[in-house]
């Protein structure tokens, strides 16, 4: 019945521009980024995967790893 819960209630990864010259205009940008990542990556199987294993378990988490890749 969680898991479930938690598959309607989907997480996702916001971006928010907080000074240093960063904009909501920029945040933006790199928001949409992040959602084409996540949606070519199908990104949801990973969260609905750490939550099965945060609620079967007691714990479950993902990472996001950033690397400049030059020339693509």
């Amino acid at each position: 019945m969680i898991t479930n819960e938690m598959r309607r209630n989907k997480g996702q990864v916001k971006i928010v521009g907080m000074g240093n010259g960063a904009t909501a205009e920029s945040a933006g940008m790199f928001d949409q980024i992040v959602k084409q990542i996540q949606w070519s990556s199908q990104a949801q199987n990973a969260y609905t995967l750490a939550r099965a294993f945060q609620v079967d378990g007691g714990i479950g988490y993902w990472r996001l790893v950033t690397r400049y890749v030059e020339g693509e």
